[in-house]
């Protein structure tokens, strides 16, 4: 199992969570204590699972960034012996204590990260589906809920674990983010720091201490203002800001750049001054993107965001439809932006009421 596939299979246990919550009867206490019993051993095995897969991931990332150096080093003019992976392992040569150290560092802070996670968000699953247990019946017996509804007692369970009981961190604005969410956050900074310092590493090691920052287009206003710049390691070279680049990148979460040698000898002297003179224009409290750069940006990030929710809405669907609902997300969005009708029926089915679909292509 890689990185992927590990925020992959999260996914699929928040859909394994809800189908369990469909299929527990709430009002039966054996009912309630197996399915209790259960998902907390989801938890649990995630969190071994976890252990597992992670340090070997973040490894991988580490070593292969050390070859992609090695090779983006070679292009600018410089030659260096030895590849870090030779048929998937790690040479010998490259198992220096620094890198050790390096590397057992990304490693803590992102199995401490994960496993906090995981603990919050089965504590939160626990008591998230004991109030409301407790709510229901309390509504059940003011006569606000009919008892026999069974339909109407999952639903409420099954949004409220979807809204509150699978979340796992707390930002600083009092943002609640789900589980599913922030791991995927976490593994994808995670794995980048490690491919940041493996490139750095052997940069350093060769003896280059310029690097410059690149990355995909469109980008957010805090990765502009570093992008295309060239940058001090050591800070001895006065012509170009000196930066913590170790600490500084990735700049936030889920941050996309990349940090690329500038290997000054063997730029040519136009390259140089163009260089330096960029470098004098660095401001790091004020974003540099033209009106258009924003907008573009912006689309891209509503596309995103439209997906999440699209996504977030599919495990639901499949989690209460079970084989009646769209195969996959691709089907489900197919049919949500080509056959509004059938989607609507969906949407019915969902609700518990009456609905009718004529036929299974999708």
């Amino acid at each position: 199992m890689n990185a992927e596939q590990l925020t992959l299979l999260i996914d699929e246990l928040k859909k394994h969570i809800v189908s369990l919550l469909h299929n527990t009867d709430h009002l039966k206490d054996k009912d309630v204590q197996k399915t209790l019993l259960t998902i907390n051993k989801i938890f649990d095995e995630l969190g071994l699972t976890v252990q597992e897969v992670l340090p070997v991931e973040l490894a991988k990332s580490y070593f292969i960034a050390i070859d992609e150096a090695t090779e983006d080093l070679q292009e600018q003019g410089i030659q260096l012996n030895g590849r870090a992976i030779v048929d998937g392992v790690v040479q010998a040569d490259f198992k220096t204590q620094a890198n050790v150290e390096a590397l057992s560092n990304i490693v803590t802070d992102t199995m401490l990260d994960m496993q906090a996670a995981i603990r919050t968000a089965k504590e939160n699953f626990n008591s998230t589906y004991m109030q409301t247990l407790e709510a229901v019946r309390s509504d059940i017996s003011k006569g606000m809920l009919d008892g026999n509804n069974r339909e109407a007692i999952i639903k409420r369970v099954s949004d409220t674990f979807l809204q509150d009981g699978f979340t796992s961190f707390k930002t600083v604005d009092g943002k609640q983010l789900p589980l599913d969410f922030y791991s995927r956050t976490v593994v994808r900074t995670k794995m980048r720091t490690a491919t940041n310092h493996g490139h750095l590493t052997r940069y350093e090691e060769a003896g280059v201490n310029l690097v410059t920052i690149t990355g995909r287009e469109p980008t957010c206003g805090v990765c502009a203002r570093y992008r295309n710049h060239v940058f001090s390691i050591d800070g001895k070279d006065k012509r170009f800001p000196h930066i913590d680049v170790y600490k500084l990148f990735p700049l936030h979460p889920n941050c996309e750049c990349r940090i690329r040698p500038f290997v000054i000898e063997y730029k040519s002297q136009s390259e140089i001054n163009k260089a330096v003179v960029k470098a004098k224009s660095f401001n790091p409290d004020i974003d540099p993107r033209a009106q258009k750069q924003k907008d573009a940006y912006k689309q891209d990030q509503d596309k995103k965001r439209i997906a999440r929710q699209e996504d977030k809405h599919y495990i639901k669907m499949k989690a209460i439809l079970g084989d009646k609902a769209p195969k996959n997300v691709g089907a489900y969005r197919n049919i949500k932006r080509n056959n509004p009708s059938k989607f609507e029926e969906f949407k019915k089915m969902m609700r518990g009421e009456p609905y009718e679909v004529k036929d299974r292509a999708y």
